[in-house]
């Protein structure tokens, strides 16, 4: 997925995200379609997420752990946070990579 990453300063800049450990079904296909809408349907009312990477992956994606919750504190959700890669293979939306 695309994510906007506010650097501060009012700098901000898209970036492709891939989750790490998840093995999302491919857009285009049911699966893949109701996979989006899943992770859509959690992140879309939220001012912000807290994500977590630590490499480029081989399609130029930053390979990332995603954190997010209700909190309005950004040390907050990264603590106590639910994770959406792993809440993604829980609900059998995907596998694990």
């Amino acid at each position: 997925f695309w994510a906007k990453v506010d650097y501060g300063f009012r700098f901000s800049q898209p970036w492709k995200v891939r989750l790490r450990g998840v093995d999302a079904p491919e857009l285009g296909t049911e699966e893949g379609e109701q996979a989006k809408a899943w992770v859509e349907e959690r992140l879309a009312r939220l001012p912000f997420v807290v994500m977590t990477t630590t490499k480029v992956g081989m399609y130029g994606r930053y390979i990332a752990d995603v954190f997010f919750g209700d909190s309005k504190k950004v040390d907050n959700v990264a603590r106590r946070g639910k994770y959406l890669n792993g809440e993604m293979v829980e609900a059998g939306v995907a596998g694990r990579a």
